[in-house]
């Protein structure tokens, strides 16, 4: 009986490999190739619109003296900022820079 079952096992694994193993080796249909194409398309042109943003960054800061619940020192920014997405090997690299627009406006409150 032991014999039998290591056969049938043997049957099973013999038609699980032949029968399964080359179907997952065959191509995609078609219809599948197509969609993947689109697919590929849209994620490259993305890639290619989001590979680079820049903006403007503005900073406002205040130093406030909490005893007089007064606003001691005001400063404003204005940064152009950019942003760099590069893919290195299967890592993504982001680069950033961030560079003054304008010298920053102060204020003091005596």
């Amino acid at each position: 009986m032991r014999i039998l079952h290591n056969h049938r096992l043997l049957l099973l694994l013999g038609l699980v490999a032949f029968g399964i193993l080359p179907a997952l080796r065959a191509e995609p249909p078609a219809v599948v190739q197509n969609d993947l194409a689109v697919i590929g398309d849209r994620v490259e042109a993305f890639w290619k619109e989001i590979a680079s943003v820049s903006c403007t960054e503005t900073v406002e800061q205040w130093k406030i003296d909490p005893e007089k619940e007064k606003v001691l020192n005001q400063k404003k920014s204005t940064y152009d900022y950019l942003v760099f997405l590069q893919w290195v090997g299967d890592q993504l690299a982001v680069d950033e820079s961030r560079a003054a627009r304008g010298v920053a406006e102060q204020k003091e409150d005596p």
